[in-house]
Formats: structure tokens, C-alpha cells, sequence
């Protein structure tokens, strides 16, 4: 529900008033009848301009319907519907207003203002705005407060309405393709293909050989001609498939040195990488980002974890703070041998840099975790051949 409706003179309405002001005073000072009928009937105007804009806007109820996230760049459909809550009175000339800010950095991105001119709202129904809009920045977006206004019927005064109440979505980082030079950069780099254990569990895999009966196995595994000839129960064993897990971590210490495509090329980078593994791989996936605290998300490669990294990476910021080591910490513990670690940052950072990393906080296999990851440089020139990624010409908002 809109809150109180404040009422103002517009400039226009000053010269009324003015004259309105001459009339009474003149009718006063001269005793016309003629100036005092006058005077009340340029009054009478005011009066029902008062009433209708203030009985206009009361009980006028907004409800926002906005996507909870978009990519940069993509055409998104923002409906705003008005409810005339009132038993009579319909409301016309309503103007809505409204303002999409960037809540991350409003000095960098400008709020962009939104406008639309609703004709009527008849009484006890609603009437539905459609923005048409784009944004090219990610982070985190806030539309409100929202406000209505109208100075039906006559124009003499102007009546506006605010609601306070704010609705927010995420724009997600650009999302890339990635190349075939990275591709063999994995390949390259992968610490060991796959490997195999025997599995004795509840879950099948590759027949592997006979084993006795253990309680708790499924009775679905006993190999029954084999049991009989040895008159005693016998079980298939299985052996399986390990996959393993990826990981990546994004370090965006910034001492001012870096620029801001830079940082928006890492990012990106890294969305692209999430978006590929999620898509396809299996096994699970591990995002770290090193930024004002660290950060880390830790899941099986679905949809689902794709949306909670890309709203992180969308939401982060550089910091001047150097976090990289907690992260670390953090992390390798949920590495083995076999997992493939990627750091990227925005210049050029080595886990053998005493300076930022102390060495003695880590196990033996979390140092041999460090000596086998793959370090990549954004602000590399080589870095942009690693994925392919669509530059947006211009920074706008159409509705």
C-alpha cells in the first residue's frame, strides 16, 4: 500500500494564486460584491483539485514482478501492477515512478530512472505497466522507492504517493565459451585421469570378482551358481569409477594496481569455467574467492550450484585486503592428489610467494596440492585466448 499522499502547488499555479490573492484583497479593500463572487469561484477550482487528488491516491496498492536474476546484456521484462483497493472513485492521469540502482557501486553504475503514465485504474481493479529493460553491469540491483503521482482533473495541484518497500535482483557475470586452448591446458595439467576402488557399497559399478557374504550386503549381488557349487553364499564385487573434483579459486587482491576490465575479465573467466562444469562434468565443484573475506561454496556440478556461484561472483568486489591464505585453508582440505586446482587472479600470483603465502600453515599433501596448481594472470594478454567472451558496446538502460 502506497503510504500518506503529499500535496504541492506547482509553478504554474503560483500566477493563479497570485491573481486568486489581487481578487480577495481588492474585493476587501473596495467592498465589490462583484470581486467577492469572483474570488470564491477561482477558490472553488482549488478546492476540488485538493479533494481529487488527494481521494485519487489513496488505497493504491503497487506489486513489482521482476526476474531474480539475468545475464548482462539480456532484454528482461519488469511489470509493475497498481490495485485501486477503493470501493469508489476510479483513479486517473497516475504517473509511476521509479529508480534501479546498483546497491555494489551506485558511483560507478548510475541509477537509471523509469516513467509511465497510467490513464485510469477503475475502482477494485488493477492495471498493468511493462518496462523493457537491459543492463550491462552485473551485481546486485534495488528498484525503489516507487512513487505516483497525478494532478487530475485541473492541474492546480500535484498529489504524489511513495511506497517504500524495494524489490532487488541479481545481474549474473558474462558467461563465455571456452576455447580449446584451455582445454588442452587441462588436459595437460590433469594430475592423474581417473581412478579406480573396489567397491563393496551400495552402489554397482564394473563387475570385478566374487567375495564372501558380509552382513549388510544387498541380496540382489549374490552370485547364486557360485554359491551353490561352494555351499556357502558368495557376492559380486564391483569396481567403480572415482571422478574427482575440480576447483577453482579467484583471487582479487587489489592493491590499485589492476584496472577494471582486469577484474571483470577474471570473474568472467571464472563464470565461464562454473557454466562449462555444470553443464556436463560430474564429480563435484569448488569455488573459492579470496576478496574482502574468503569464500567458498562446495557441491555436486548442477544447475543449482551454478546459480549460487554466479551470485557470488556477481556480488564480489576487489579488495585491498589480502585473503588469499585463509582461503587456502579453507580449501585444501577438501582436495586430494587427484583434484585439479586453478587459480586465477588479476596479476600475476605464485603459491610459492612467501610473501603472501606461509607455507608452514599447510599439511605435506596440501603443499603438493599448491606445487601442482595451475596459476593463471588475467591481465596477461594470453589470458583473453582462453575463452571467448562478447564485449557490450554500451552501457544503457532502455524501458
Amino acid at each position: 500500500m502506497v503510504g500518506r499522499v503529499h500535496i504541492s502547488v506547482p509553478k504554474q499555479t503560483w500566477v493563479y494564486l497570485i491573481i486568486l490573492a489581487v481578487v480577495i484583497v481588492g474585493s476587501i479593500i473596495r467592498e465589490i460584491n462583484l470581486l467577492i463572487i469572483l474570488g470564491g469561484l477561482m477558490f472553488g477550482p482549488l478546492w476540488i483539485s485538493w479533494y481529487m487528488v488527494r481521494s485519487t491516491l489513496k488505497r493504491l496498492q503497487l506489486r513489482r514482478t521482476l526476474p531474480q536474476s539475468v545475464f548482462p546484456g539480456d532484454l528482461f521484462l519488469l511489470e509493475v501492477e497498481i490495485n485501486n483497493q477503493r470501493k469508489r472513485l476510479d483513479s486517473w492521469g497516475l504517473i509511476y515512478d521509479d529508480r534501479i540502482h546498483h546497491v555494489q557501486d551506485p558511483r560507478r553504475v548510475p541509477a537509471k530512472s523509469i516513467r509511465a503514465l497510467v490513464p485510469t485504474v477503475p475502482v477494485g481493479e488493477g492495471r498493468e505497466v511493462s518496462f523493457r529493460c537491459r543492463l550491462w553491469n552485473r551485481g546486485r540491483y534495488r528498484l525503489g522507492p516507487a512513487q505516483l503521482s497525478t494532478q487530475m482533473p485541473l492541474g492546480l495541484l500535484k498529489g504524489r504517493a511513495i511506497d517504500r518497500r524495494t524489490d532487488e535482483f541479481i545481474v549474473y557475470p558474462q558467461v563465455g565459451n571456452l576455447s580449446t586452448k584451455w582445454t588442452e591446458l587441462v588436459k595437460v595439467n590433469r594430475p592423474g585421469q581417473r581412478s579406480w576402488h573396489r567397491n563393496q557399497g551400495q552402489i554397482e559399478g564394473d563387475f570385478y570378482g566374487l567375495r564372501d557374504w558380509r552382513s549388510g550386503d544387498c541380496r540382489r549381488w549374490i552370485h547364486w551358481r557360485s554359491s551353490a557349487k561352494r555351499n556357502e553364499l558368495v557376492v559380486r564385487q564391483f569396481e567403480q569409477v572415482r571422478t574427482h573434483d575440480f576447483i577453482i579459486l579467484l583471487d582479487l587482491w587489489d592493491t590499485g594496481e589492476a584496472d577494471y576490465e582486469t577484474i571483470e575479465r577474471s570473474i568472467s573467466f571464472v563464470a565461464s569455467v562454473i557454466a562449462h562444469y555444470c553443464r556436463g562434468a560430474a564429480g563435484q565443484i569448488i569455488l573459492g574467492i579470496a576478496a574482502e573475506q574468503a569464500q567458498l561454496i562446495r557441491g555436486p556440478a548442477n544447475a543449482a550450484l551454478q546459480a549460487e556461484a554466479l551470485e557470488m561472483l556477481a556480488e564480489t568486489a576487489p579488495s585491498s585486503t589480502d585473503s588469499l591464505s585463509d582461503l587456502l585453508l579453507q580449501v585444501l582440505p577438501f582436495t586430494s592428489r587427484d583434484d585439479q586446482v586453478v587459480l586465477v587472479s588479476t596479476k600475476g600470483t605464485s603459491l610459492t610467494d612467501e610473501a603472501r603465502i606461509d607455507a608452514e600453515r599447510f599439511q605435506d599433501d596440501h603443499r603438493r596440492s599448491l606445487a601442482t596448481t595451475i596459476c593463471l594472470n588475467a591481465s596477461d594478454p594470453s589470458f583473453s585466448e582462453l575463452f571467448t567472451l562478447n564485449e557490450p558496446e554500451e552501457i544503457t538502460a532502455a524501458t
